[in-house]
């Protein structure tokens, strides 16, 4: 099968935590693919729907938190 189409979507999470928790943050791409080949029943092009884990981070606790933040 060749791949048509492919379009990526991009998510982005983040949990802000309290003062004794913390922060966490996360990337996710959605990528659709669509493919030449063709399903015998609905004759609709066949799809694949991927998620990736791009990227998941915390930030530490204590004061250099504020100072990061403070910057936003």
């Amino acid at each position: 099968m060749r791949t048509l189409e492919s379009i990526s979507e991009f998510f982005v999470g983040l949990d802000l935590g309290q003062k004794r928790d913390f922060s966490a943050f996360c990337l996710v791409e959605r990528r659709v693919e669509m493919f030449d080949a063709k399903d015998p029943v609905t004759w609709n092009f066949l799809r694949r729907t991927t998620f990736h884990l791009r990227h998941l981070g915390r930030v530490p606790l204590g004061p250099r938190t504020r100072k990061l933040w403070s910057g936003w």
